[in-house]
């Protein structure tokens, strides 16, 4: 399995959770000024790409040097940069996580970029990345789900949890958290925030249909 990790073009995603990463074992993705980021924190870039219009000629030609592939793009086109990365990790076999830095913003950053990075699972030619995806900051977790049942691990230390349905849900069942449902059903998206992980016990999702999305985060 290849790990993945891709370095978008938010504002000051944390690359923090990279250095403590065994570069043989992932595949690292620069996107637009997510290139210029992991070169300037000397992180591996194995791949840059996008129309690298958000960064200077002399960072381009760095860019350049540095990735041992390197694409760039027109700005006029159809997919985003982001997208655009994720089509290369399609090309791949034996894909393992997909971690994505500078996706989510943090409250900072053009929310038309941030509703465009989520709505990837819609896009039926992404499907089978779903479940690998995983947008990642200092203080927020995205992960998304397909139907079956899903054991959802705490990332942060003390946790708050929201499940978001993407599209109506059937039979939405939440056990081990402090607001538990019970086979609920919906007819359009519909978000339960600011649940809360209990002690001792596991987070346990499970639906028979739809899209959920599962953010975490230590602010309430």
């Amino acid at each position: 399995m290849t790990n993945i990790v891709i370095v978008a073009g938010g504002p000051n995603p944390d690359l923090s959770w990279l250095f403590d990463l065994d570069a043989k074992e992932n595949y690292y993705i620069g996107v637009d000024r997510g290139a210029w980021l992991l070169k300037k924190a000397g992180l591996p870039l194995d791949y840059a790409v996008g129309d690298f219009d958000s960064i200077s000629e002399a960072e381009l030609k760095q860019i350049r040097q540095y990735a041992r592939e390197f694409e760039q793009f027109p700005p006029e086109k159809d997919d985003t940069d982001l997208e655009l990365a994720l089509l290369k990790v399609l090309s791949m076999t034996e894909i393992g996580s997909v971690t994505i830095l500078g996706g989510i913003g943090n409250g900072k950053g053009r929310i038309d970029h941030l509703i465009a990075n989520f709505y990837l699972v819609y896009q039926e030619r992404f499907r089978n990345l779903i479940e690998n995806i995983h947008f990642l900051e200092e203080k927020t977790s995205i992960r998304f789900y397909l139907p079956g049942d899903h054991l959802i691990d705490s990332l942060f230390q003390r946790p708050y949890v929201s499940v978001v349905g993407l599209t109506p849900l059937d039979k939405l069942t939440l056990k081990g958290v402090k607001y538990e449902l019970d086979h609920i059903r919906t007819n359009h998206p519909c978000a339960y925030i600011s649940n809360e992980f209990l002690v001792d016990q596991d987070f346990i999702l499970s639906f028979e249909k739809g899209i959920v999305g599962v953010i975490q985060t230590i602010d309430k």
